[in-house]
């Protein structure tokens, strides 16, 4: 069980994020959520947290203090950028000042899961691709937030699929069964929440993932 503590600037979605993850279905839950880091200084318990989801933009504050004094009085808690920024900018100060993930809230609930389901196991994970290597903390900083998701043998299937290659040629080509291309297909429809096959082809695009 991932125990996610979030700090939201906006009363709106605060309310929403309470709801997203199911502790049965997810394998996560809500175990605090305030509207202002001073809040979270105050209640939030390191025994009960595994994570903080942070809002970027907190009203009257300063994204990169927020996460200096999070990251001061909860050392060994990872700290997730959780925001409607996309700016590659604010990703790379946010990753160099210590955060393990920089999350756009476009992104769906089972994007969100994957992504903190990484960062969990160590991994730093962005919604945009950041192509550096950390070498005091050793790992590097990919677009995991969406593009990591997809193991290389999906990525495959996408571009051909994207190209217009029949199932049947699909399958000869990588030596695989059209089966098993229909029932990664499938897979695929329901990771991304998808209804078709072109559905999926225009989803993986316009997020960059092929």
């Amino acid at each position: 069980m991932i125990r996610i503590f979030v700090i939201e600037g906006h009363a709106v979605t605060s309310s929403g994020i309470r709801n997203f993850f199911r502790a049965s279905r997810d394998g996560m839950a809500v175990t605090g959520c305030v509207t202002r880091v001073d809040e979270a200084l105050e209640k939030a318990d390191p025994s009960q947290t595994d994570l903080f989801l942070l809002d970027l933009w907190i009203h009257s504050t300063n994204p990169l203090e927020n996460l200096r004094l999070l990251k001061e009085k909860f050392p060994g808690i990872p700290v997730v950028i959780f925001t409607s920024e996309e700016s590659p900018i604010w990703q790379q100060k946010m990753m160099e000042a210590g955060a393990m993930g920089y999350l756009v809230k476009t992104a769906s609930r089972i994007e969100i899961r994957s992504a903190l389901e990484h960062i969990m196991q160590g991994q730093a994970v962005f919604s945009v691709s950041i192509d550096t290597f950390d070498k005091n903390r050793g790992f590097t900083s990919t677009s995991m937030g969406i593009a990591g998701t997809l193991t290389e043998h999906q990525h495959k299937l996408l571009t051909l699929l994207a190209n217009g290659l029949p199932q049947r040629e699909m399958a000869s080509k990588l030596g695989i069964t059209t089966s098993t291309v229909e029932k990664s297909f499938k897979y695929l429809r329901q990771k991304f929440e998808v209804k078709t096959n072109a559905e999926l082809i225009r989803w993986v695009t316009a997020n960059r993932l092929i």
